[in-house]
């Protein structure tokens, strides 16, 4: 499969938003690092939303989403450029995050932490918001709250990442995309 980015409008109502499948991009984070896979779902998330952001905020230059935690996970840093290209990585506890199963919640594996979004326009200053996060709220959540306070935008997200982790669990292997960077 391929990764997919498209605009849909309503006509008629206020409402307007982008389409996104990564699919062959995803692959390619996973096949280069060891992530856990409760890990693997979080990336996955946040992948789909900078590339969401992105293609609505129409600039050129380079989207960083970050999350930074006290918890089992540290760090997760994903980088989204106006040319379409992606990399994430992330940094966390080995030994806390066995503990978690894949359907545990970002607070859990962060802890107490805090959510950024630097624009980093090819041309210009670079600009850079900063959330709190709150205990429970999920990926798509945080965006809203981040979009709402920082931009004063309202945003929804709805999102799905657990095809490819199914798939992963029942034994099936995903190949990488063969122009891996």
């Amino acid at each position: 499969m391929k990764d997919i980015l498209e605009r849909f409008l309503f006509d008629k109502a206020p409402v307007r938003g982008e389409l996104v499948q990564l699919d062959a991009t995803y692959k390619e984070v996973l096949a280069r690092h060891q992530y856990p896979l409760v890990l693997q779902r979080i990336i996955g998330e946040l992948m789909a939303a900078s590339a969401l952001l992105s293609a609505m905020l129409k600039f050129d230059g380079t989207l960083i989403m970050q999350m930074h935690g006290t918890g089992a996970v540290q760090l997760i840093v994903i980088e989204f450029t106006s040319d379409r290209t992606m990399r994430a990585t992330a940094r966390w506890d080995a030994d806390k995050i066995q503990t978690f199963g894949p359907g545990t919640s970002l607070a859990e594996l962060l802890g107490r932490g805090r959510f950024m979004i630097t624009l980093d326009p090819t041309v210009g200053e670079a600009y850079q918001g900063v959330v709190g996060m709150e205990r429970g709220q999920s990926v798509a959540q945080i965006i809203e709250h981040y979009m709402s306070a920082s931009e004063q935008l309202e945003t929804r997200l709805c999102g799905c990442v657990q095809r490819c982790q199914k798939r992963q669990q029942n034994g099936r292997r995903h190949d990488a995309a063969k122009n891996a960077s």
